[in-house]
């Protein structure tokens, strides 16, 4: 039994903190971390990953980190081994994906349901891969952590979970895309889409819809600033077979400081997913202070409020025009803009990493 007064202990998978090119949401895991470890002094955490945290995790009191180098299936080997040696009260998941043993108490977080919404932008390998991680938690976790509301509505209509079990944990924006640009732009007037170039982030009708756009605006060019992703080869063909190839750029991964600078010197951001389990940057966009085009449906509409431009993301019309009125308007973008630095206050790490700690303190 946990007596009330004595400090918990909370094991956390940090494998997400120690990728070389981390994603958005990896990115995430480590702000909410470092949120959580400043404003929780009273408990003690043991981040538990495959190789070297990075310095900014290695200077907390309350922070104990565990190296057990990376192996074959390290989470189902490697991590539940070091989880029953140091006889946690908690454990905490920043994913969907759980190890065979676990403490008393447990966390799983699960950003999104895409592989059941839209089955046709994944393998079909990676649909029975996730759906077994997502029954798999629903069935081993205490509790299950979420991003919106939107998420927890397709927990409980595609996997019947209670709502009881599932907390609500927004994200907030990255604080490097607060940070001032240092890096001049390639290109006077461009469009940016960020994340990777793939069916789900709609990046097909995308370069439709800018195709459409270049009839208007022929300096214009679109950038896209991510990894491949499922679909790839269909999206690159098209933008090879386009009249307006030479104005599409695929930059790949990009770091953190040129994405910063992609984002500050941007006409816009264009990210008007299929679905999103919450749509990180949307904030990325308002913290740049750029106006934002984005879906009209889901967890983007959700996240966005009233501060971006809403559009149907399966219909390159509606995103053309939904484009074209923040280029050809003033007005309309200083709008957004100004909406975009308001709805960004609704968001903070330090709310989240809050709303954690009650969790927590709640098992």
């Amino acid at each position: 039994m946990i007596l009330a007064n004595r400090p918990k202990k909370i094991g956390v998978d940090g494998s997400a903190l120690v990728k070389s090119n981390p994603t958005g949401v990896e990115k995430a895991t480590a702000e909410i971390l470092l949120a959580l470890f400043r404003l929780d002094v009273n408990n003690r955490y043991f981040i538990y990953a495959p190789s070297q945290l990075p310095d900014k995790f290695k200077n907390f009191s309350n922070v104990v980190a565990r190296v057990m180098p990376s192996q074959r299936f390290w989470t189902q080997t490697a991590l539940p081994r070091a989880i029953m040696r140091d006889n946690l009260d908690v454990f905490w998941s920043p994913s969907n994906i759980l190890p065979p043993k676990l403490p008393p108490k447990s966390l799983a977080t699960i950003y999104d349901v895409a592989f059941v919404k839209y089955p046709e932008c994944y393998s079909w390998w990676s649909r029975i891969l996730q759906r077994a991680s997502v029954l798999r938690a629903k069935s081993l976790a205490t509790r299950i952590i979420t991003i919106t509301q939107n998420t927890k509505e397709d927990l409980r209509r595609y996997f019947n979970m209670p709502a009881s079990q599932i907390d609500i944990v927004p994200m907030a924006r990255p604080t490097q895309a607060a940070s001032a640009a240092k890096l001049p732009p390639k290109w006077k007037n461009y469009i940016l889409a960020v994340g990777r170039v793939e069916h789900k982030k709609n990046s097909l009708n995308i370069v439709k819809a800018f195709e459409k756009l270049s009839a208007k605006y022929s300096n214009l060019h679109l950038v896209f600033a991510g990894p491949a992703g499922y679909g790839f080869g269909e999206i690159k063909k098209r933008i090879d077979n386009s009249s307006q190839s030479h104005n599409i750029h695929l930059l790949g991964f990009v770091s953190g400081e040129e994405l910063n600078s992609l984002y500050r010197n941007a006409k816009l951001l264009l990210t008007p997913s299929l679905y999103e389990g919450f749509g990180l940057t949307i904030l990325e966009g308002f913290a740049a202070d750029i106006p934002v085009v984005t879906s009209d449906i889901g967890a983007m509409k959700e996240v966005a409020g009233n501060a971006a431009v809403l559009v149907n993301p399966h219909d390159a019309e509606s995103i053309m025009s939904g484009v074209d009125r923040l280029l050809s308007g003033e007005a309309a973008r200083r709008r957004c803009i100004s909406a975009g630095r308001e709805r960004l206050r609704d968001f903070s790490w330090e709310k989240s990493a809050s709303k954690i700690r009650d969790i927590i303190s709640s098992l």
